[in-house]
Order: C-alpha cells, then structure tokens, then sequence
C-alpha cells in the first residue's frame, strides 16, 4: 500500500475513533472530553493568551495524544464547546415551546443569547469564523443538525427539512462572520430581531 494511501486511511480511521468518542458513554472519555472543554473555556475566558493545543492540555491535565483522540485541534474543540453550548441552547428552546410558548419568541431568545454569547467572545469566535477552515465548516455541520432535529419535531412543514436545515445554517453563519467582523456592530438585541425577521417559516410559525 503506497504512503499517501496509509495516510488517508490512518485520517479515515482517527475520524472514525473520534466520532464513536464523540458520542460514546464510557465515563472516561466522558470525563476528558469534559476536561477539555473545561480548559478551552478557562483559556478562552483568560484575557489575551492564545489557545493552543500546549496550553489545552496542560489545563486539562491530560497527554497530547489523547487530545489528538478526541479532536484535530483547537479549532475542532472551539466548535465543540460551542455546539455543547448551542445544544443546550435548542434543548432548552423545543422544551419551551412543547410548554405551548410562541416558536417565534423562542426562536429570538435562541438567537439573543447565542448574539449575546458571541459578542462577549467576539476576539476568540469571531477570528475563528471569518477566516473559515475547521472551525466555521464544524459549526455549520453542527447547525445543521441540530436544525433537523428541530424539524423532526414539527408535524407539517413548509418546506423539505434538509434544504432548510442547510440553507439556515449557511446563512445565519455568514451573518455572524459579518457581524463580528463590523465595526461598530449593531447590539445583539439589534442582531437577534434581524435575524427573527428572516428566519424560515418552519422555525417561527
């Protein structure tokens, strides 16, 4: 088997290993992927120090190689602790609205606290998605998903669930890139309305 093949394959198999991880229930790797989202958040709310892997793992108190298990790098972890914060986020949300509140409602509350969230991290999140790469490509598959399971919950549709799933989490991505890179930004307040008024049927009605 020629070099390039052996590595395609060892990429193949890491990714594997890390999605089985990802949604494993084995304590251990439970608690060091919670270590490192610990660590992430730690250095991320730390004024002014990069984040790197070195630093991930000396926070964590973990070995390089098993952060390599879990993730490809930090951007990797930044979108994983951002998702774990989005899905609570959305959890939260479907509950309120199977309480019988208003999904539009719901919806702006999802999109001024995730604004609000941004915006106080906006040196850390915002470079990550204006230069694109791992980071933006793993929040949007993560938005995706999680606006199928939104869907999946919804008796009737507007629209076919993964043009609007996809087409959502492209365009909410690319406002976000454009916000935190403006300056002066308008409020959260400002942004979450904006975003309320072009949000699909499926997600308001």
């Amino acid at each position: 088997m020629s070099p390039e093949r052996n590595a395609v394959l060892h990429d193949n198999t890491q990714d594997t290993l890390r999605s089985r991880l990802a949604d494993s229930s084995d304590r251990r790797v439970q608690r060091t992927r919670a270590l490192l989202f610990e660590a992430y958040r730690a250095l991320r709310d730390d004024d002014g120090a990069p984040i790197t892997v070195s630093a991930v793992v000396e926070r964590a108190g973990v070995t390089r190689s098993s952060f390599y298990t879990h993730f490809r790098g930090v951007d990797e972890l930044a979108a994983a602790t951002l998702t774990d914060y989005m899905d609570a986020l959305v959890e939260t949300a479907r509950a309120s609205v199977i309480s019988g509140e208003s999904k539009r409602e719901v919806s702006h509350s999802v999109f001024l606290e995730l604004s609000r969230f941004l915006g106080a991290h906006r040196d850390t999140y915002g470079a990550m998605l204006v230069e694109g790469g791992a980071f933006a490509k793993s929040l949007a598959q993560a938005m995706v998903e999680l606006n199928l399971g939104t869907l999946r919950t919804r008796d009737e549709l507007y629209g076919h669930p993964d043009v609007t799933a996809h087409f959502f989490a492209g365009g909410v991505i690319t406002v976000l890139s454009w916000w935190l890179r403006t300056e002066p930004a308008m409020s959260p307040e400002a942004l979450a309305q904006a975003l309320i008024d072009v949000t699909p049927r499926d997600f308001k009605d």
